[in-house]
């Protein structure tokens, strides 16, 4: 078969705990409607989310982590210039906020701007010199950009700050096996198996590199794992190669 691999990118999204007491008063203060906002957001219903940060803002237009989680919740809902106004805005009111950063760089990159993105996280790490997602999404942008050195460097760079970082082992073996580093490869997305076993993407890349080798029983056993793990790819690779 043609040789396929996968990739999946990290969620932008910034949860935020916010522990506050309730008043006695019926009204919502601002930090209630971003507690609702959150549960919104990290729920899935983003218009809800949106409406909730929005009302802490009008009662507290400075609460700087509405504004960041606001931008999260438009970007996730494909308004990638309403979030990069969120994000901008949250800057201007603190410059040194590096999540606003890199959430900004990734609303950039969706919208295919890859040399705005890579400048957004490029200062996310200059602030904060041990975010691991800022150097994950910047080597993502670069790979598109066509940089395979500097993604390299930056999943790596993840690896190091997080100790064990599946997604960024299996987008680095990605990269070793479009580059024909096929030992290479191979000994990320066993990483990345390791730090997560059921990491279905890992399983199948590992499976795509052991049949480019030839090694078609070997690669029948990833595909089978990452067909039970739900990859149709897999299940449609296991049923027209693996004979049991």
């Amino acid at each position: 078969m043609d040789t396929m691999y996968k990739i999946k990118t990290k969620s932008c999204i910034v949860l935020f705990i916010v522990c506050f007491a309730m008043s006695s008063c019926s009204k919502k203060g601002p930090r209630e409607w971003y507690a609702e906002g959150m549960e919104k957001l990290k729920s899935g219903k983003y218009a809800e989310a949106i409406s909730a940060f929005t009302n802490a803002l009008n009662l507290d237009p400075l609460l700087i982590d509405a504004l960041n989680n606001r931008g999260n919740a438009k970007n996730a809902s494909g308004d990638h210039r309403g979030a990069i106004e969120d994000f901008t805005r949250a800057i201007s009111l603190n410059p040194e906020y590096s999540k606003a950063f890199n959430n900004r760089g990734t609303a950039r990159n969706d919208m295919g701007d890859l040399k705005g993105a890579i400048a957004d996280y490029s200062k996310a790490i200059e602030l904060n010199p041990r975010y691991s997602n800022a150097y994950y999404n910047r080597g993502l942008a670069r790979l598109r950009t066509g940089d395979t050195p500097g993604a390299i460097h930056d999943f790596s760079a993840t690896i190091r700050l997080s100790g064990c970082d599946a997604d960024a082992y299996n987008v680095r073996g990605l990269v070793f096996g479009k580059l024909r580093q096929y030992e290479k490869a191979k000994s990320d997305f066993l990483s990345a198996i390791q730090c997560n076993a059921t990491h279905a993407m890992a399983h199948f890349n590992l499976g795509s590199i052991l049949d480019k080798e030839g090694n078609t029983r070997d690669a029948c056993t990833e595909m089978k794992t990452a067909a039970r793990l739900g990859d149709k790819d897999a299940l449609n690779y296991v049923n027209s190669r693996c004979k049991n």
